[in-house]
């Protein structure tokens, strides 16, 4: 049994890892369907419309997070 936290462990962390990886699949997917787009404002609108990278995305979205729960309720709420 003391092999299972380890496992756990590795299991926790190769799942966290893996929301990065599939969004910067996705990102590299769209990223080359638009490069492949023959006219450059079609292109550039396109390239326009992708998100930013996994770490720019978690940091905006902690930032956001952050922002909400330190507003206060409010009036009439509690």
């Amino acid at each position: 049994m003391k092999i299972l936290p380890p496992l756990l462990c590795l299991a926790v962390m190769l799942s966290a890892s893996g929301c990065g990886l599939l969004y910067d699949i996705g990102q590299d997917a769209d990223t080359n369907r638009c490069n492949r787009m023959k006219l450059i404002e079609d292109r550039n609108a396109c390239l326009k419309r992708i998100g930013p990278n996994f770490e720019q995305y978690e940091r905006d979205r902690e930032k956001l997070r952050r922002g909400l729960s330190e507003k206060p309720n409010p009036p009439g709420r509690q």
